[in-house]
């Protein structure tokens, strides 16, 4: 039988925003030793939702990895990079679909408000996977520069990650995934008004 025409041309779509993404990716990662000034602006809960369901969306078309968008209604405002934002969250999203994508598997990236203690609030965005996972004692070691559990890649991404979301008071999570893979992600401190 013949291809699906339309199958075949979304396919094209996603492996042309997907070269986009990792020439931009790779551009950012030359900087990474020199970095410009942070351009942080205020978010809005719904413009930062859009900007991580844009992130998933880059990938939703994979035809091995099946990702999703998840949501809460309410989010707080927060101070941040967009661009800066934008990269991090892609890392996650880009190296779970690279482990994945050999055998197949699903992505779910969420945005949730959470208590960051002390009466203080964050927004969350994670990035759970059903792969392999990490071994536990790697966990801490994930946003190293010169660490990675691939063949391929050098561990530039996640360290470029650590690094835009620290400059912007975020805090990084690895763990384990109840699903069975990995959940990476990051808070950021909402907004003070």
């Amino acid at each position: 039988a013949p291809p699906d025409a339309g199958r075949l041309v979304e396919a094209a779509a996603t492996n042309l925003r997907q070269v986009d993404l990792r020439t931009e990716r790779t551009a950012r990662l030359s900087r990474f030793a020199s970095p410009a000034a942070s351009r942080r602006e205020l978010l809005s809960g719904t413009e930062l939702a859009a900007l991580v369901g844009e992130v998933a969306s880059d990938y939703a078309a994979h035809p091995m990895v099946h990702v999703s968008f998840r949501s809460e209604e309410e989010l707080p405002d927060v101070l941040a990079d967009r661009a800066l934002l934008r990269d991090a969250l892609s890392n996650f999203v880009l190296n779970a679909v690279e482990e994945l994508e050999r055998t197949g598997g699903s992505i779910e990236v969420t945005l949730r408000a959470v208590d960051a203690g002390g009466g203080e609030r964050a927004v969350e965005a994670a990035c759970d996977d059903d792969g392999p996972g990490v071994p536990e004692p790697d966990l801490p070691r994930l946003f190293d520069p010169t660490f990675s559990t691939k063949s391929r890649g050098s561990g530039m991404g996640l360290a470029a990650a650590r690094r835009a979301v620290e400059e912007q008071g975020g805090r990084l999570l690895a763990e384990r995934s109840a699903r069975g893979g990995l959940r990476i992600g990051f808070l950021l401190p909402a907004a003070r008004r």
